[in-house]
């Protein structure tokens, strides 16, 4: 691949960072995911993907037994992916032919990690639910 088109894909890839984090479709969704460190989580997990559960271990604060988390954010999970953020992939989990998905950063999701300048698009979500820009509204 040429010089000019990686340029054209990162520029693309990037693009779409920052669209996703400052479109109006699922910005609740996408700032529960940056508040919860989801993105960092993913990113320093198994590059083939993490499990809902496995993720939801890795959670700053306990949750009782009876919270279905892993569940919960499986459902989340699964919307990034759909816009992009995410890749998903099942796994077989065992003779039953239980199949759970497993998530891993994609391309335009690692723009929502820190650059070594500490910056990324995920700036630009948290400042939509900036308490001051919210009373502005």
């Amino acid at each position: 691949m040429s010089s000019s088109m990686e340029k054209n894909d990162e520029y693309d890839v990037s693009l779409n960072a920052m669209c996703l984090a400052s479109a109006q479709i699922y910005p609740a969704v996408l700032n529960a995911a940056i508040e919860l460190n989801l993105f960092k989580i993913i990113g320093k997990g198994n590059p083939k993907g993490m499990s809902p559960s496995e993720i939801a271990s890795q959670l700053p604060n306990p949750h009782a037994a009876g919270d279905d988390i892993a569940g919960r954010l499986d459902r989340l999970l699964c919307l990034l992916a759909t816009h992009s953020l995410l890749t998903c992939s099942s796994n077989k989990v065992d003779e039953d032919g239980r199949i759970e998905r497993l998530y891993a950063l994609s391309p335009t999701g690692k723009y929502m990690l820190p650059d070594e300048d500490g910056v990324s698009c995920a700036s630009i979500s948290n400042l939509r639910y900036h308490p001051a820009f919210i009373k502005v509204r």
